[in-house]
């Protein structure tokens, strides 16, 4: 750990530069190291009252766009907010930018049972030395993700599906493949996968049993703690799972989370995406950018790429296979969901290239028919 930054969201220092040092001298006493500190005030100017007009203020539009570059320029191990009174405006960009450990500092008057947002520890001022003993960092337990691909035929898209998925991804996962009576090579081209990497597991239908039932095969076999149920007709992107992860764990009431696409439908379309195909990766990247921090909580998602956490699963129950061979099946669950209580949310920073309709007319399929 060599680079903190703090947050000032209040003017808590009346001597800056005693306060900088004192702050220096207790991390490199706690953790051994050099480290550098750099302080960040989220008060662009004196006398801006900090309520809920503060959102709408350019003044704060300015600060957030000068911390977005501080975030995208310096690579910080850790993240400490001085107060929780605007961490939850500042919270999502950094995560969703960084990845960083975020420490909270709260204010005396203030509860821990009040934040919402997931710290990696929440102390009071005189606890600060807790905190930093924390930044050398006890390791993050490794939390395991169970990818359910279901195929039926279009082997070359599931090659793509694939190549982008080890191209893309660093998290620990497993990879359930779910195939629904190719008929194209698909189940040769399995097989030599599974031969090659043991996190894949491999269930073969005989016949095409639909979106629901094939995916609840998937999710019986699944150790994860996360269940991402994912089509195989995507191009994933950069970090895309421990990005749709952060999103998921930075609030426990978090239950779904889906990606943007240039083929969804309401808040996860994005208009126009679909030109950029070529150039995949520099417009993931920018959009990430332009839209960090953007996560959205919604009704209903389309589930070609939709993390679940585990403890809805447990709590609901898998897709209703009344649904049949595929239709709103993803809306059903987003209900249940949120009448249990489940936030249901789009990370829209995350951009995820979905050809869709591949599982329909390419295989003499009518979607209406159906």
């Amino acid at each position: 750990m060599n680079k903190v930054l703090v947050i000032a969201l209040k003017n808590i220092c009346v001597d800056p530069d005693a306060h900088e040092k004192a702050v220096l001298e207790m991390i490199q006493k706690a953790i051994g190291v050099k480290c550098s500190v750099d302080f960040y005030s989220a008060i662009p100017k004196e006398g801006i009252e900090i309520n809920e007009t503060f959102y709408f203020l350019e003044e704060f539009v300015t600060v957030k766009e000068s911390l977005r570059q501080a975030l995208l320029e310096e690579k910080y191990g850790a993240v400490i907010f001085t107060s929780h009174i605007l961490s939850h405006l500042y919270y999502r960009l950094v995560k969703d930018l960084t990845g960083a450990r975020c420490f909270l500092l709260l204010e005396e008057h203030q509860g821990k049972e009040q934040v919402k947002e997931k710290f990696d520890s929440i102390a009071y001022p005189e606890e600060l030395d807790g905190i930093i003993k924390e930044l050398g960092g006890k390791e993050e337990e490794k939390k395991l993700t169970s990818i359910i691909m279901l195929t039926f035929n279009q082997l070359k898209l599931t090659k793509q599906t694939v190549t982008s998925l080890y191209e893309n991804t660093r998290e620990d996962y497993e990879l359930i493949i779910v195939d629904n009576g190719s008929r194209d090579g698909t189940v040769k081209y399995l097989h030599e996968l599974k031969k090659k990497d043991k996190r894949i597991q491999l269930i073969f239908n005989k016949e095409n049993l639909g979106f629901s039932r094939a995916n609840n095969q998937g999710i019986k076999i699944a150790r994860g703690d996360y269940i991402v149920l994912l089509n195989n007709d995507v191009i994933l992107t950069k970090d895309w799972l421990g990005r749709i992860i952060e999103c998921a764990e930075s609030d426990m009431s978090i239950g779904l989370v889906a990606t943007s696409s240039n083929e969804a439908a309401g808040v996860q379309k994005i208009e126009g995406a679909s030109d950029f195909r070529n150039g995949l990766e520099r417009f993931s990247a920018a959009w990430q950018m332009r839209c960090a921090g953007e996560w959205v909580d919604v009704h209903r998602l389309n589930a070609f790429c939709l993390l679940i956490k585990r403890d809805v699963i447990d709590k609901i129950g898998m897709l209703d296979e009344n649904f049949g061979p595929g239709g709103y099946e993803d809306y059903d669950y987003c209900l249940r969901a949120r009448q249990r209580g489940y936030r249901i949310v789009v990370a829209r920073s995350i951009y995820i290239h979905h050809i869709g309709g591949q599982g329909y007319w390419p295989n003499n399929l009518n979607y209406d028919e159906l």
